[in-house]
């Protein structure tokens, strides 16, 4: 198994700027590296499976939660 810490960062400023072609904003920020971090577990396998244990978490409403899904997609994988 496989274990990766994802630092955490706070937003001190954050100024959406032009649309680009790919329907994303240039951003400018300015950010701050904080104490904390999330760990994620990889481990082999034929399925992608996603269990998070942050407490109040809502399944749908998270990016990494977007993430995984388009990664099952693209892949087949459930």
């Amino acid at each position: 198994m496989l274990t990766v810490l994802a630092p955490a960062k706070i937003n001190l400023t954050l100024e959406v700027l032009a649309e680009r072609q790919d329907g994303f904003h240039e951003i400018r920020s300015v950010m701050q590296a904080v104490d904390l971090c999330d760990s994620l577990r990889f481990q082999s396998g034929q399925d992608i499976e996603f269990k998070p244990d942050a407490p109040g978490w809502v399944a749908g409403e998270s990016l990494l939660s977007r993430a995984v899904g388009l990664l099952q997609e693209s892949t087949g994988c459930a």
